[in-house]
């Protein structure tokens, strides 16, 4: 092409300004482009064969002058020095036309031109130069081009597959893990309830949907409606359903991006393993938790240093379990018959005069037969509920009844705050008997506390016990405090667990200053430790 003639040039400007004029109103009917060198998918766009450059162009002080001199710039690297302005814009104008015409499909790019007046001298540049100098950055600047795709959002994951062929095979390989029979199959259906068009996929049964939504695929066209109310309990499977909420779009994304079904498919069913927390209930031990949730009790153990073979699990109580999760979690259920033996559920009969603490079995239960369906429920192919659609006794279970006491059992607490045991229940040799309480080493004075609540049968001097209090509890059970310096209340009132009741002393028979401490049960004194908590 001729680089010199100005007559020339000018309307070789007009030509070029004419067809990026055409360009921008194609852009204009279709105003999709791609801008940063970072495009994400929701700025992913549509586009066929227009040619679309994004960016900026400016000339500063574009008025022409002989003496000025002009640095050119694209995407602020100085390409070179040059003293015609309008041959710079050419130059731009020209490798932008270079590199879309040696492409097949668009091209985008994100560039910009900027043509500065200096002052300074500096050696400037051809026009042919400096289009080769622009060029060169100007490929630098050219973006991945986009295709056109379906993109899956399960969740907090984002799959592209290449077309809907792709999308359906993948929810098909999904299916036939569960599916062995090969009775179902996917249908992909409108997504209400959305600000854009949007589908989700569903795995029915042929001619059944759940709802009534627009199926925009179907292998066997369209489905009718299932009649909720109609309960079908012949064995087999009945559901296969997604667990997460799944929504499939179009999008343009990156070629790189782009996964097959398959790779889709190994992507979305392997299982991670993640740490949950699950909190005990009533009747719940290490052993049922670690097989409820697929786990040994050994690893149940190693999850939870403070938790031990000898630990008592409460109610409430958190348990770490690692469960082992997919991405896209699949629901199946199915209805089944089997006979099994059962028991019939415990019967109590609840008496209002014992603790809690005794229980009596009045009648020993027997094992029954039935035929039973079910629904099962499964997870990941992991069985999470069952439900009993229909029993046939066989042979009737007889209950356990179990006689149990209502009466919450009384707790015992430490008499003093402070001080050391100096002598506990047990044999002395030395005095060839039995100590009968405990011992606490404390100096005179020191509060002394009603270990439970009761009525005081006895406050006063009691011989070798010296000064003494006794308290009679709701159970028969007595306690003893002894070798007092001072007794604060009297026979006959009732005392709170905790109530102040004496000052310790050293009366009696008593070597020094402490208390003596005594737990009484059907008139004979057994060791207090049993009972303190």
């Amino acid at each position: 092409m001729a680089r010199n003639g100005k007559v020339y040039r000018k309307f070789k400007m007009s030509v070029i300004k004419s067809m990026v004029t055409i360009s921008f109103c194609a852009m204009m009917v279709y105003p999709l482009t791609v801008s940063g060198k970072e495009n994400t998918q929701e700025d992913s766009v549509k586009a066929g064969s227009l040619f679309q450059v994004s960016g900026d162009s400016s000339v500063k002080n574009e008025k022409k002058e002989d003496a000025l001199l002009y640095e050119v710039c694209v995407n602020d690297k100085v390409v070179g020095y040059v003293d015609d302005a309008d041959m710079a814009e050419d130059a731009y104008l020209n490798a932008r036309l270079q590199i879309n015409a040696a492409s097949d499909s668009m091209v985008y790019m994100d560039a910009s031109l900027a043509v500065n007046v200096i002052d300074d001298k500096k050696s400037t540049l051809c026009e042919e130069d400096l289009q080769d100098a622009i060029y060169d950055l100007l490929m630098e600047s050219v973006v991945t081009p986009k295709e056109p795709a379906y993109t899956l959002k399960i969740g907090d994951v984002t799959v592209h597959l290449a077309d809907t062929q792709e999308v359906v095979a993948l929810f098909e390989r999904i299916k036939d893990k569960y599916d062995a029979e090969d009775a179902f199959e996917v249908v992909l259906a409108e997504k209400e309830d959305t600000m854009f068009t949007a589908f989700t996929a569903h795995i029915v049964l042929p001619e059944t949907e759940e709802n009534s939504t627009v199926i925009v695929y179907a292998p066997n066209g369209e489905y009718d409606e299932t009649d909720e109310e109609e309960v079908d309990i012949e064995d087999g499977l009945k559901v296969i359903e997604f667990e997460e909420d799944i929504e499939i779009v179009e999008a343009f994304v990156s070629e790189s991006q782009l996964m097959t079904a398959e790779e889709a498919f190994e992507f979305l069913t392997k299982e991670n393993e993640e740490k949950q927390i699950y909190k005990v209930v009533k009747g719940d031990c290490m052993w049922n938790i670690a097989k409820a949730h697929g786990m040994t009790t050994s690893q149940l153990f190693a999850l939870n240093e403070n938790i031990t073979e000898k630990s008592i699990l409460r109610i409430g109580q958190e348990v770490v379990i690692t469960v082992p999760e997919p991405e896209l979690s699949v629901i199946t259920k199915e209805v089944v018959t089997y006979d099994e033996y059962y028991n019939a559920p415990v019967q109590y009969v609840y008496n209002d005069s014992w603790y809690t603490t005794k229980s009596v079995v009045l009648q020993e239960g027997t094992e029954g037969y039935h035929n039973v369906s079910a629904s099962v429920s499964y997870r990941n192919g992991k069985e999470y509920d069952r439900e009993i659609l229909e029993e046939t006794i066989i042979e009737e279970s007889t209950p356990k009844i179990i006689e149990v006491g209502t009466i919450t059992p009384p707790t015992f607490i430490r008499p003093v705050n402070g001080g050391r045991v100096t002598s506990n229940y047990g044999w002395r040799a030395w005095q060839g008997k039995v100590h009968t309480g405990i011992d606490y080493g404390i100096s005179t004075g020191t509060k002394v506390m009603a270990s439970c609540g009761g009525k005081v049968v006895q406050a006063g001097w009691n011989g070798g016990y010296g000064y003494c209090i006794t308290i009679q509890h709701a159970n028969g059970i007595k306690t003893r405090y002894a070798h007092l310096s001072k007794v604060l209340v009297s026979v006959g009132q009732y005392v709170s667990q905790g109530q102040k009741i004496a000052l310790s002393g050293n009366t009696g028979n008593s070597t020094g200053p402490h208390l003596h401490f005594e737990v009484i049960v059907s008139g004979r004194a057994v060791d207090p430790r049993k009972y303190l908590n």
